[in-house]
């Protein structure tokens, strides 16, 4: 029986990655030992780390380096509402990740129910296909503003409408 290949690291998969590469976070939390030091001292203070940190160390190199051969790398963000600490984490740290080149964006999981997305259903995805459409997802009335909605609002407008479009299902080349 033939064995499997070892497997590559997060490095190595990035470094090869020859056009795109895209990051899909879907928890509200994630429990990273590497980052305890630094989201204890953003709950004490609301400090954050600088670019050039030992926090920052392997992860900005690498992003420069794929964004330097042409590679767009793309992070999307879904979020449950009210946020979580962590999230606001994210977030007040999110300016490194731009200033190294990759394209952040932020979506409110309850926008993001329509999208086939991994994991497990939610029960109501059983219902009816009308009842699954994005207008049918949101509440009457004046659309919703939160601190998702303020933290896109600095994302030039093409790609606010890009998303916009991959949140209602339509083909968009993001």
């Amino acid at each position: 029986m033939p064995q499997k290949p070892p497997a590559l690291s997060f490095e190595d998969l990035l470094d090869s990655a020859q056009r795109h590469a895209l990051h899909l976070e879907l928890r509200d939390v994630y429990a990273v030992e590497e980052e305890r030091e630094v989201y204890d001292a953003f709950l004490c203070d609301g400090s954050v780390p600088a670019d050039d940190s030992e926090f920052w160390g392997r992860w900005l190199p690498l992003v420069e380096r794929a964004v330097a051969r042409g590679v767009k790398v793309r992070r999307a963000r879904i979020v449950s509402e009210p946020v979580t600490d962590y999230i606001r984490f994210e977030h007040a740290i999110t300016d490194a990740n731009l200033r190294a080149g990759e394209q952040v964006r932020w979506l409110p999981r309850r926008r993001a129910s329509t999208l086939a997305l991994p994991g497990p259903r939610p029960r109501s995805a059983s219902r009816s296909p009308a009842s699954r459409s994005p207008a049918a997802a949101r509440p009457p009335g004046p659309r919703p503003t939160g601190l998702v909605e303020a933290m896109n609002r600095q994302v030039p407008r093409g790609d606010i409408r890009a998303m916009r479009l991959a949140y209602t299902g339509m083909r968009t080349p993001w």
